[in-house]
């Protein structure tokens, strides 16, 4: 089992409507795959953290990756796992929001404008933080 994570920025930017249509798409695709995961939405930029079988998530990062979605993509880290770290989601969601960002230990002065495509590409303890802070039950 693999884990994949990646920053990515909107082509275009998402509506309210926009994002519950691609939350509906990959929940039902992704429960279909055995594909757990997490994405958070702020300021045209997407990180996201999908997992699952090998085959299965090599597949689908291509399928991301030609995605006209998606603007320009970094790939953040992929890592072997033996145990999943979102097994309670087929894809937990978040808008980023300074509210939401509120609660997140480690994140000092780091608001909803920081999250961002160059930010979070330059900015691994962010990304860290937000990641560990959305893996916990609260959410």
């Amino acid at each position: 089992m693999i884990q994949l994570s990646y920053v990515s920025r909107s082509a275009e930017p998402m509506s309210s409507g926009d994002l519950l249509s691609l939350l509906d798409e990959c929940r039902t695709n992704n429960s279909k795959r055995g594909v757990t995961g997490l994405l958070l939405y702020g300021n045209g930029t997407f990180l996201q953290t999908i997992e699952g079988d090998q085959g299965v998530i090599e597949s689908l990062t291509e399928s991301i990756f030609e995605d006209s979605r998606h603007a320009e993509i970094e790939l953040l880290h992929r890592k072997e796992i033996s145990k999943r770290e979102y097994s309670e989601w087929s894809m937990g969601f978040d808008e980023v929001s300074d509210e939401s960002l509120k609660d997140v230990k480690g994140l000092r002065d780091f608001g909803a404008i920081d999250f961002e495509f160059d930010n979070l590409t330059d900015n691994r303890e962010a990304v860290n933080a937000l990641l560990e802070h959305y893996r916990e039950p609260h959410f």
